[in-house]
C-alpha cells in the first residue's frame, strides 16, 4: 500500500514538474556593451513562396534593450519590411503577452549569449540558448544554438553562422513584461 502511494505521488510530481516552464540561466541586468540599441537587429533570408520555384526575402527581427531584455517581433516579408512602422506596431501589440517572444541577453567583451523560450506541445515551455560574438557595433554573429526540449539531453547545433544586422528604428516597443523578471 505504501509503495502504491509513493508511486502515485512520484507520478504526480513528475507530471507537475514537466508542466513548469524551464528557468532561464541569465538574469535581467543593465547591459553596457558596444551594441547599438536605438533600433533592432535582423537576419535576412530567402523563404519559399507558394511554390518551390519562387523565393522571397524575409527579415527576422529582434529588439535588444539596455535592461538585458530581448523582444522577438518575428519574421517580416519584404513588403512588411518596407512598411516597418505599421508592421512593428501591430506585431508588438499582438505578441506582447506571448512568453515565447521575450528573452534575456548578456554581453561580455565581444561575446553575446541570448536565452528565451520555445513553444511546446503540452508541458512547460522549454528554453533555448544562442551564443555568438559581436564583430562590430552593428553586427551580431550567432554560431551556437542549444535547444532544451529534452531537459536532460539538450540539442547543440554548432558550425553555422547567423549574421544579425542593425537597423535604426524609433520608437522601439516597450520592453516591460512579466516574463523576464
Amino acid at each position: 500500500m505504501v509503495v502504491r502511494y509513493f508511486l502515485l505521488i512520484s507520478i504526480c510530481f513528475i507530471l507537475f514538474w514537466s508542466c513548469a516552464d524551464q528557468k532561464l540561466s541569465l538574469t535581467q541586468s543593465v547591459i553596457s556593451s558596444s551594441l547599438k540599441l536605438d533600433g533592432f537587429y535582423y537576419v535576412k533570408s530567402k523563404q519559399p513562396v507558394n511554390s518551390i520555384y519562387r523565393e522571397e526575402d524575409t527579415y527576422y527581427i529582434v529588439f535588444y534593450y539596455k535592461n538585458g531584455v530581448s523582444f522577438d517581433i518575428g519574421t517580416a516579408t519584404k513588403k512588411e519590411f518596407g512598411e516597418l512602422d505599421s508592421f512593428i506596431r501591430r506585431k508588438a501589440i499582438e505578441l506582447r503577452d506571448e512568453k515565447t517572444n521575450w528573452g534575456l541577453y548578456q554581453t561580455n567583451s565581444n561575446k553575446i549569449i541570448c536565452e528565451g523560450w520555445n513553444t511546446s506541445i503540452g508541458g512547460g515551455l522549454p528554453k533555448w540558448r544562442a551564443e555568438g560574438y559581436i564583430p562590430n557595433d552593428s553586427t551580431i554573429i550567432f554560431n551556437k544554438n542549444i535547444v532544451y526540449d529534452n531537459k536532460w539531453f539538450p540539442k547543440v547545433k554548432e558550425g553555422y553562422e547567423s549574421a544579425n544586422h542593425f537597423y535604426k528604428f524609433s520608437p522601439k516597443p516597450d520592453s516591460t513584461n512579466d516574463f523576464t523578471r
